[in-house]
């Protein structure tokens, strides 16, 4: 420390380079926020830009006719004259199915059912099941309108 010998203009020096780093240093802080915030709403801008895009080329997709006919088929079913159109809907209990599933074999398995058989019964089956009984609906009820209106 003997060696360190400070002079006026050292002094001087240390003092405005001290001077400098307070009166930077919040200006630096701020400037670096600004920058950060700066770079998210740009990020932002970019993701809405790309929504921007994504909804542009929607819209223009409907624009298609063999679009919105395709559209029109698979979310309101539709169906051209003459055309039918069947909707399977999965009855199935999900509980009632297995929760582990079983290997794929490679080998060819005989079964030992008899389709026709199965449609026999079937039928058998439906022709002794009770018919449906119809019910008729209400008979229509007469009002008086007020008297004296």
């Amino acid at each position: 420390m003997r060696s360190l010998r400070l002079s006026g203009f050292s002094v001087l020096l240390l003092g405005i380079l001290v001077l400098g780093v307070v009166v930077l240093a919040p200006n630096l802080k701020t400037f670096l926020e600004q920058r950060q915030q700066i770079a998210a709403l740009e990020a932002g801008v970019a993701d809405t830009q790309k929504q921007v895009d994504a909804q542009q080329a929607e819209r223009e997709r409907w624009n298609d006719q063999s679009y919105v006919m395709t559209q029109a088929r698979d979310r309101l079913f539709y169906a051209l004259p003459g055309e039918v159109s069947y909707i399977i809907i999965n009855d199935v209990d999900p509980a009632s199915l297995p929760t582990t599933e079983t290997p794929v074999s490679d080998t060819l398995v005989d079964s030992q059912s008899d389709w026709l058989d199965g449609l026999l019964s079937s039928l058998v089956a439906t022709g002794y099941s009770p018919a449906p009984v119809a019910t008729e609906p209400p008979a229509p009820t007469q009002t008086t309108p007020p008297a004296g209106g």
